[in-house]
């Protein structure tokens, strides 16, 4: 009995210890998807006014890389060809992901839930 019970106090034991040692999920952060050549904002191209998306997808397609700007601060995009960059191309999202330094490793993004009026 008291080696059952001294096994059960160790597996309960280990099992608090790797609990405590799992990272919680991080929140999902707001902000907006980018490219590098225009980081956090986009600035009219030679005098005309263009929208964020359409700015995004020319600055792609000129070669510069998906970015994830956040409350001021850009993070580098690790995996380029997540299908998901080109369809939120310049619009604000929801993105998960594991950050690291000011790269994010993005596990999803999704569009922010509208507000009932």
């Amino acid at each position: 009995m008291k080696k059952a019970l001294s096994l059960f106090v160790f597996v309960c034991s280990a099992a608090l210890a790797v609990a405590a040692q799992t990272p919680a999920p991080a929140a999902p952060m707001t902000g907006k998807i980018s490219d590098a050549h225009c980081g956090a904002t986009h600035k009219a191209m030679e005098g005309k006014k263009v929208a964020d998306r359409d700015c995004t997808e020319m600055c792609i397609k000129g070669g510069a890389k998906y970015v994830f700007v956040s409350k001021d601060k850009v993070y580098q995009i690790a995996d380029q060809k997540d299908k998901a960059l080109a369809t939120h191309a310049g619009h604000t999202v929801l993105l998960s992901g594991d950050v690291k330094g000011d790269t994010v490793t993005v596990a999803k993004i999704e569009m922010p839930k509208e507000e009932k009026k």
